[in-house]
């Protein structure tokens, strides 16, 4: 189960496969739905505010915003008293009655009212998220809302916090009562067990702004690479204790670790979906719980997904803590800067260098180029040129400088090393007018002879590096990049094959961050 991390996240090739195309037609299907909703959003509230206005001039009261339920409720106990008036209840003894239905009728609509003025904010805000009118900004947790889910809400304040099917209506009084429900449309119970019954203005959830919630839920994608950078500086304090041995060094910092990332709820959502998918579907379940049943009464127990998640995220760390020499002690962020990559930007040079071609998959496991440099400034890694050009279309043919820069480079999962090459080439600028001629002679970086009529310019190229030359001799170029790689990162000077190991090392371990920091863009 080695790299299990860097095999869930590991990049693909750039081709465009089956389930790309899949996957890009999928993408422009939500943007579609999305406008779709925002479209019908948009018609449903005209049609309302319609039907509203006309509600008015029929009603006299403005009920715009009201649930459907809410609207009955209303219009019965408005009728109720219109009834009263026509039938010339409020004469004599009656008179202080008119009053006081009044009020009630103007205290009803303010009850009412609330139910949809509450909401108002969180109703819009999650109208907008799911129609893409309004960003998700949420760094911890995604949003899980789409429009099935925001109908389904819709649909819970509509029903006004009472069960519809129980709605009756005081013939004597015009009020209107029901059983009472929760957001979802469950009823209520008392401490008895009993359902809650009562006036439909007083229901208990009635402006509850949980109706319009966003659904949301951690972000399951922040690897361990990504997570162990927060303990940054807790490792350099304790790799700067002299009181401590490595080993106490070690347990403290896992737990750390443990603790925060069993209070992390997206290292806990990374750590499940990770699990589940190096196990399987069908039995990780299984695996969990028989971990859980054979270990659980340990103290300090850990489930397995998660145990997995820190021991990972410990290997990012416990090299940290490692003492170094004073001539090292400059080396530990070493190589911190990265470059885009493609493959494509690298598949002319691999055609002539590798025997490959185009639809070839090769750069595989790289997800960035890392820039050698330790400081300020270029990179210090220079690379004596030996390769021999084949053909006048080949990248490298035209190069005329005996060494070049590496300004980025990645190694892939066949071991071939994709390079960001600063070099010189030469240009035949015959064909050009004396103006042109004397413009270019003016440009920062081209020396320009005139008698031979070529322009000698640096240029950054994108070539591929293999172990091997087309002879099948090893390639001192490749040996050059690693060694110096090697050597950068703290290795012994003079000891080339350690300094080799350790420049492979640093470019499998930069693959591997990467691709994680990479998975874990959302998390972040």
């Amino acid at each position: 189960m080695a790299n299990k991390y860097y095999d869930y996240l590991k990049p693909k090739g750039q081709q465009v496969s089956f389930s790309d195309t899949v996957n890009q037609q999928l993408m422009l299907l939500e943007q579609q739905q999305m406008r779709a909703a925002s479209q019908q959003l948009k018609a449903n509230k005209e049609r309302q505010k319609t039907i509203s206005s006309q509600e008015k001039e029929l009603l006299g009261f403005d009920t715009e915003g009201f649930s459907d339920v809410h609207k009955e409720v209303f219009t019965n106990k408005l009728l109720h008293t219109r009834a009263k008036v026509n039938n010339f209840y409020y004469t004599g003894a009656n008179q202080g009655e008119f009053f006081e239905d009044i009020m009630g009728l103007k205290e009803l609509y303010g009850d009412l009212k609330r139910h949809s003025v509450n909401v108002k904010s969180e109703r819009a805000a999650l109208e907008g998220w799911v129609t893409g009118t309004k960003d998700w900004n949420d760094s911890n947790n995604e949003l899980k809302d789409d429009m099935s889910t925001l109908n389904y809400k819709t649909n819970m304040w509509n029903m006004s916090g009472v069960d519809l099917d129980s709605i009756e209506y005081d013939p004597a009084t015009g009020d209107s009562y029901a059983f009472y429900t929760d957001i979802n449309g469950e009823r209520l119970k008392d401490e008895g067990g009993n359902d809650v019954y009562g006036l439909v203005s007083q229901s208990p959830t009635i402006g509850s702004k949980s109706y319009f919630s966003p659904t949301q839920a951690p972000y399951g994608n922040l690897l361990p690479g990504a997570f162990s950078k927060d303990f940054s500086a807790a490792t350099t304090r304790l790799k700067n204790n002299p009181d401590m041995s490595m080993d106490e060094k070690i347990s403290l910092l896992r737990n750390w670790v443990t603790t925060t990332a069993q209070n992390n709820p997206s290292v806990v959502a990374t750590a499940l979906n990770t699990f589940k998918d190096n196990y399987g579907e069908n039995q990780y379940e299984s695996i969990l719980l028989h971990d859980k049943q054979s270990k659980g009464e340990e103290e300090g127990y850990v489930p397995l997904d998660l145990k997995e998640y820190i021991d990972e995220t410990m290997k990012f760390l416990t090299g940290n803590l490692e003492d170094t020499s004073s001539d090292d002690s400059d080396k530990q962020n070493i190589f911190p800067s990265t470059v885009q990559f493609s493959p494509q930007d690298f598949l002319p040079s691999a055609q002539f260098q590798l025997d490959i071609q185009f639809d070839s998959e090769f750069g595989q496991g790289i997800t960035a180029l890392m820039v050698p440099k330790t400081g300020v400034g270029k990179s210090s890694i220079l690379v004596e040129s030996t390769y021999q050009t084949q053909d006048p279309t080949d990248p490298r043919a035209n190069e005329v400088s005996d060494q070049y820069r590496v300004a980025g480079v990645a190694i892939d999962e066949s071991r071939n090393l994709m390079v960001r090459a600063e070099m010189y080439v030469s240009e035949d600028v015959s064909g050009l007018s004396p103006e042109r001629l004397e413009r270019l002679s003016q440009l920062q970086g081209v020396d320009l002879d005139l008698e031979t009529k070529t322009a000698r310019r640096k240029v950054i190229r994108n070539i591929v590096v293999p172990p091997t030359t087309r002879d099948g001799r090893q390639n001192q170029e490749y040996l050059s990049i690693l060694g110096q790689i090697g050597y950068s990162a703290g290795a012994t000077k003079g000891e080339q094959k350690d300094a080799l190991m350790k420049g492979l090392q640093i470019l499998i371990e930069f693959n591997d961050a990467q691709a994680q920091l990479a998975a874990s863009a959302g998390a972040l």
